[in-house]
């Protein structure tokens, strides 16, 4: 049964007011339609987040000369690396995520990353990898750093697999903005100390999963605040 009452009437929980909505009977109570199905969609989670198992190789060259400001490589995800997808916040087109609610989010990422630099000398670091979220303010065609977090590998682990992590942080977004998340060697390929891989060629520097590490990447959306109107 539907009914749009003319009165206030009944009692909590069962009451319902005048002129003000449209209810139905669920069996116990009336229960306000328009609310309901509001409150419901406010109130939901919004979450975009992709999980991938491939792997990403990079050349010695691409790697090493992305030191530039707001440089890096894009890191690509499949379309059916999505996992979940809550409320329409976020559209994918190849490596590119495209802002459709203005809001709040909370936005965290990583990747397990192999610098396969097999060979070290004296004084040299290892390797440090930036990995960092850029938005792009006129359709991709130049992008500007937003957030990112740093991890460097020592002479000790040089050519091991290790998590870049981005924590959960808080960034603002418009509808429209474009989004990628990118990997950086933030030293210049003239400092031989930090590079990645071998001149030689193999092996490449990779994003990739290891035997006890299933997932090579990940990126995770959150919209945490937005405008009800």
């Amino acid at each position: 049964m539907l009914i749009y009452n003319t009165a206030d009437a009944g009692v909590y929980p069962a009451n319902v007011y005048a002129n003000r909505y449209y209810y139905y009977w669920n069996g116990t109570q009336w229960v306000d339609i328009g609310l309901t199905t509001i409150l419901k969609n406010y109130l939901a989670n919004r979450v975009y987040s992709l999980n991938s198992k491939s792997t990403q190789e990079f050349t010695y060259t691409t790697i090493n000369n992305t030191s530039n400001t707001n440089g890096g490589i894009p890191v690509t995800f499949a379309d059916t690396d999505m996992v979940v997808s809550i409320g329409n916040i976020v559209t994918k087109a190849a490596e590119v995520f495209t802002i459709n609610i203005t809001g709040l989010y909370e936005i965290s990422a990583y990747v397990n990353y192999n610098p396969n630099r097999t060979t070290m000398n004296a004084g040299q670091r290892g390797a440090f990898l930036n990995l960092k979220l850029q938005r792009s303010l006129d359709n991709g065609k130049t992008w500007s750093d937003v957030i990112g977090n740093r991890t460097a590998w020592g002479i000790k682990v040089t050519n091991y697999l290790k998590t870049v992590l981005m924590v959960s942080t808080p960034v603002s977004l418009t509808a429209g903005n474009k989004i990628r998340l990118v990997v950086q060697n933030p030293f210049p390929v003239t400092d031989q100390t930090v590079v990645h891989g071998e001149e030689t060629g193999t092996p490449l520097p990779a994003i990739t999963t290891s035997a006890k590490i299933p997932i090579s990447k990940s990126l995770t959306f959150t919209l945490l605040d937005y405008d009800l109107q």
